[in-house]
C-alpha cells in the first residue's frame, strides 16, 4: 500500500499551494549559470525519458564543480526525482534533505519537496518523520488536498497514535467531495481501537450506504448489537439476507434464532426452510427441529408437524418424540400420540421419563385402553416427581373402568 502513496512523487507535484508562494524568498540569489543550466535541463529531459543512468551521469558531473546553493539545491532535488523513479528511496530521502537544507528554492518549491519526502519516509517505514515533516507541509500550505490529511492519518496510525491519527482522518472525510472507502476503512479501525462504538456504527452505516459488502453489513449487525439496539442489530442483518450476503450455516442460524428472540417467527421459519432446500444448513436433528420451533412458534402447527419428524427419527434420545406427541395430544390424534410416546420411550435417555409416561397413559385412556393406560400410570409411580399425578390418574382410569362396567 505504501508503495501506491508514491504515485503523486514527481517533478513540481506538490498537491497545494505554500502560503505567500508569490512572495518568494528574497534572501538568496536564485541565479543558475548557462553551463549549469545546460546540465541540468540535460539530466530533467533524460529523467523524463526514463534514462535514469544518463541523468545521473549529467548530476554527478555537476557534482564536480563549484555551485551555487541554489544551484545546489536544484541538483539534489533532480537527484531525489531519478533515484525515486528507480524506487532506491533511501538515496532519494537523502538528496531530498540536501536540498532542504540549502534553504535556496522558492517557497512552493520547497513544499513540493517537503511532501514527496513525507511520502518517501511513509515508503521506508519511517513514520515518525514522516508526520513531522508532513504537519510542516500542512502548516504551510493552501487548500491541501484531502489526500494529504489521509496520509498523515496514515503516519500517525503507524505509531500507535489513535487520536492524533483520528482527527487527520476526520479532516480528510469532511474535505472530500464523495465518501472514500480506504479512508472511512481507517476511520472504522481508528473507532474500534478507541472503543468509539458509536462512531463505529455510524462510519458502518456509511460503509454500507455506499459501498454495500457482505463483511460492512455484518460489523454493523454486531456495533448495533454492542449499543443494545437490538431491534437496529436484526433490521441490519435482515437486509443483509435480502441481499444475499448471509451464506454460511452459523449466520443463517442466527438470523432464524433472532427473528425467534424477537417474536418474529414466521419468518425465522422462512429463513430455515429456504436454507434447508438450498443445502446451506445440514438436514440434521438441529435443523429440522429449529424449523419445527420456529413453526410452533408461528403457531403453524400442520407445517411443524413434517420437520419434528424428521428431527425425532435423528435423535439419539427419545425427547423430541415427546415435543412430537405433546403437538398430536393438542390436535386429539391419540394414535399418532401414542406411536410418538412408544417411539420416545423405546429410544429413552428422556429427560422427564416419568412425564412421558404419563402422557402415555393419558393417550391409552382416551383411547379406552384401560390395561395400557394402567401400566403405564403405574410405571409412571416409580418416579418420584411424578408419583401424585401418577396416582391420580391410576385412580380416574379406576373410576372409568367402573363406569363402563355398570
Amino acid at each position: 500500500m505504501l508503495l501506491c502513496l508514491l504515485l503523486g512523487l514527481l517533478p513540481g507535484v506538490a498537491g497545494a499551494a505554500e502560503k505567500g508562494e508569490d512572495k518568494q524568498k528574497t534572501k538568496k540569489n536564485y541565479t543558475v549559470s548557462p553551463p549549469v543550466f545546460k546540465r541540468l535541463d540535460a539530466a530533467q529531459q533524460l529523467l523524463a525519458e526514463d534514462d535514469y543512468a544518463g541523468a545521473l551521469a549529467q548530476l554527478d558531473a555537476l557534482g564536480k564543480k563549484k555551485l551555487n546553493p541554489h544551484e545546489q539545491a536544484l541538483m539534489w532535488q533532480i537527484y531525489g526525482y531519478t533515484q525515486s523513479s528507480q524506487e532506491r528511496y533511501g538515496e532519494a530521502i537523502k538528496s531530498f534533505e540536501k536540498c532542504i537544507a540549502e534553504d535556496a528554492l522558492p517557497a512552493s518549491t520547497e513544499a513540493t519537496i517537503r511532501y514527496n519526502l513525507g511520502q518517501l519516509y511513509m515508503a521506508e517505514e519511517r513514520f515518525e518523520d514522516a508526520s513531522k515533516i508532513l504537519e510542516t507541509w500542512l502548516a504551510g500550505a493552501e487548500n491541501p488536498a484531502p489526500s494529504a490529511y489521509y496520509l498523515i492519518a496514515i503516519a500517525y496510525t503507524q505509531q500507535d497514535r489513535y487520536e492524533k491519527a483520528l482527527s487527520f482522518v476526520e479532516q480528510a472525510l469532511a474535505k472530500a467531495k464523495v465518501p472514500n472507502e480506504s479512508w472511512l476503512q481507517l476511520a472504522l479501525s481508528l473507532y474500534f481501537q478507541l472503543e468509539r462504538w458509536t462512531e463505529v456504527a455510524e462510519t458502518l452505516e456509511v460503509l454500507v450506504t455506499h459501498f454495500p459488502k457482505a463483511s460492512y453489513w455484518k460489523q454493523l449487525t454486531s456495533a448495533y448489537a454492542s449499543l443494545g439496539k437490538e431491534r437496529k442489530s436484526l433490521a441490519a442483518l435482515e437486509l443483509a439476507y435480502a441481499q444475499g450476503f448471509l451464506v454460511k450455516e452459523s449466520e443463517l442460524e442466527n438470523l432464524a434464532h433472532m427473528y425467534l428472540y424477537h417474536e418474529v417467527p414466521y419468518k425465522a421459519a422462512r429463513v430455515v426452510e429456504k436454507a434447508l432446500e438450498e443445502k446451506r444448513i445440514p438436514e440434521d436433528e438441529q435443523s429440522w427441529e429449529l424449523l419445527a420451533n420456529s413453526w410452533l412458534h408461528a403457531r403453524e402447527y400442520e407445517r411443524a408437524l413434517d420437520p419434528l419428524e424428521r428431527a425425532a427419527s435423528l435423535s439419539e434420545d427419545g425427547d423430541v418424540y415427546i415435543k412430537l406427541a405433546q403437538l398430536h395430544l393438542q390436535q386429539q390424534r391419540w394414535s399418532a400420540a401414542r406411536k410418538a410416546l412408544e417411539a420416545a420411550l423405546a429410544k429413552g435417555e428422556l429427560e422427564d421419563p416419568g412425564g412421558a409416561l404419563i402422557l402415555a397413559g393419558i393417550t391409552s385412556l382416551n383411547e379406552k385402553r384401560y390395561a395400557e393406560a394402567k401400566r403405564s400410570f403405574t410405571k409412571a409411580k416409580k418416579y418420584e416427581k411424578n408419583r401424585k399425578a401418577a396416582s391420580d390418574w391410576l385412580e380416574h382410569v379406576e373410576r372409568e373402568i367402573a363406569k363402563n362396567e355398570s
